[in-house]
């Protein structure tokens, strides 16, 4: 079973390095710019 993991990072860059990272250790991730957005949406 794939466990995912909610990323909340403000510099795009930074979760997107985060995101590929957690991909090749075999997890499926959901990415927030923000905390509010993170927020609203989970």
């Amino acid at each position: 079973m794939v466990q995912t993991i909610l990323v909340i990072e403000d510099e795009k860059d930074l979760a997107l390095i985060v995101q590929a990272q957690l991909g090749a250790a075999g997890y499926k991730t959901i990415l927030a710019l923000d905390g509010a957005i993170a927020f609203a949406n989970f």
